[in-house]
Parts: C-alpha cells; structure tokens; sequence
C-alpha cells in the first residue's frame, strides 16, 4: 500500500511539474504589461486566494475540487512549503511583521506573478502560509480569505495518527506551542498539546478575520464541504467563479482522499473532559459534535 501511495505520488509531481513548465512558457510569451514596474502591478491587481487552516481539514479536497476551474491556479503543497517559517511567522507576527512580509512575498511572488499574467486566480491551501495572514493581506489588498474548519476531535484524532508533537513526525519543526508558558505546554499530554494547537490556530484567524472586511473572507466547515454542495457554490460564488456541476461534485466528494490512516484513526478513542474542553474554548462551533463523540 505505501508503495502503490508512493508511485501515485510522484505521478502526481511529474504531472505537475510538467503543467508548471508549460505555463512558465506561456508566461515568458505575455507582452502585455510593463515589466519594469510588474512587481508593483502584480501586489495591487491580483486577486489571490489563501486557505487559512490548522491543515488535516479537508484542504486536499478542497485542491481537488478548485483543480476543476480551468482559470484556477491551484497550489496545495508549493516549493518552498514553509514548514518552519510557518511557526516562525506565529511566534513574530507582531514584533518582525515588516521582516515577515519580505519573507513570503520571495516565496510567493513568482507563482502569484505567473499566474495574474496568465489571468488565472492563485488559490492556495497550504496551511502553512496561515500564521502569515497579516502580511498577505497588506502585500495584496485585492487578496482573499478561506477560513477551513474542521471538527476538533477529528483533527485531534488524525495529529494522534500522525505521531504529532511526539518527535517522530519531521513536520513537528513547525508545530507551534505555547512559548509564552512552557512549563504548562511542557506537562500537557499529546492530546492537550493538539487540541491547543486546534484551538490557538483558530483563534489566529478569527482574531485575523476581524482586522478584515466581511467581503474579502468566508467561513467554510471541514464537514459541510463533504456533505453540502451549497458549500461548493457559496465559495465559488465569493470568489466569482462560474458555478460547478452538482455531480461533479458529488464525484469528487465520494473519492476518497489520504485514505492511509483511516482505519487507525478511526480505532483512537478520546476522553473528553473538562480539561480537554478548556483548551477547545471555540469549540461551540461543535458542541453537537462533541456531545456525539
């Protein structure tokens, strides 16, 4: 199985791979614009989209249904990922914000460049760029914003599966923590250490949101993108895409995706008590949810 997951894999890559070559030729080929000043352009035009999520939340979906917009840019995994910038942008986002705006606009501009020039809409739903929401929003005004929630016990669940915060797990180099009280971080159990990450994260965008017009970010729950075409439409519609066939995204929705874990994740049980509640303090978004677990 790891194998087979492994060659579909790199099919995946090289497909991708060979799609971006194809439109850094087409970009080469745009006369349209004036290059001298095309930096300047690009930050006040484009209309990029970025996923603000904890990830594990329905965001390879999410890829998934937007690859089906041919005037979609889509980029779900991109080079560079951010893994520990992620965390970095989370720890200084008020005291280096100037510094953290040079930082992803080197890793961003190309691809958000390419894709303006190819009047195609840059859409990314890589958590990592989350913690730099700040600094998006400054750099392009015209930028908006998903906000993909998902259940808390569910996300909890997929950390535990994936050996989060227990040093196993390559990507723990950008798990945030609690820096501001380590003694407390460092007495919580893996469970409390994700349910925090769950919540702190969140609690970032909606402090984010807040900062924002209601205009330029839209709420979508994790659950409802799987069981509500309404969801597809709405999303689409705020971002001013052309509506997509309701059985095509049925189709998408019953295929399943990162399927590897699924049996472990569903074999973890949880206990959920007050402590465990404490850290989940947005978790009234779910209670209907949680009192099912």
């Amino acid at each position: 199985m790891k194998i087979d997951q492994f060659i579909k894999g790199l099919f995946y890559s090289n497909i991708h791979y060979i799609k971006n070559e194809f439109e850094k030729r087409k970009v080469n080929t745009q006369q349209e614009y004036d290059y001298k000043h095309l930096h300047k352009i690009v930050h006040e035009k484009a209309k990029p989209c970025f996923v603000l999520s904890t990830g594990r939340c329905g965001t390879a979906l999410l890829t998934k249904i937007f690859e089906q917009q041919s005037n979609v840019d889509v980029h779900h995994a991109p080079t560079p990922e951010l893994v520990y910038y992620s965390k970095f942008a989370y720890e200084n986002f008020k005291t280096l914000s100037n510094e953290l705006k040079y930082i992803i606009d080197a890793a961003r501009y190309d691809q958000i460049r390419n894709s303006f020039l190819l009047n195609k809409i840059f859409v990314e739903t890589n958590n990592r760029i989350t913690f730099f929401a700040y600094q998006l929003e400054k750099i392009y005004p015209k930028a908006k914003f998903i906000h993909l929630i998902r259940n808390p016990i569910n996300f909890i669940k997929s950390g535990i599966a994936r050996n989060w915060y227990t040093g196993k797990n390559p990507h723990d180099e950008g798990h945030i923590t609690n820096f501001d009280d380590m003694k407390t971080w460092s007495n919580y159990s893996q469970t409390e250490k994700i349910a925090w990450l769950w919540n702190e994260t969140n609690q970032f965008i909606e402090g984010f949101k807040k900062e924002i017009t209601s205009d330029r970010v839209i709420t979508v729950f994790a659950e409802d993108l799987f069981n509500k075409l309404e969801t597809t439409k709405n999303m689409f519609s705020f971002l001013d895409l052309p509506p997509m066939s309701p059985t095509k995204i049925e189709s998408l929705v019953k295929t399943p995706l990162n399927k590897g874990n699924v049996k472990k994740i569903k074999s973890i049980k949880l206990q959920i008590d007050e402590n465990l509640l404490e850290l989940l303090s947005l978790s009234e978004y779910y209670k209907f949810q949680l009192k099912q677990k």
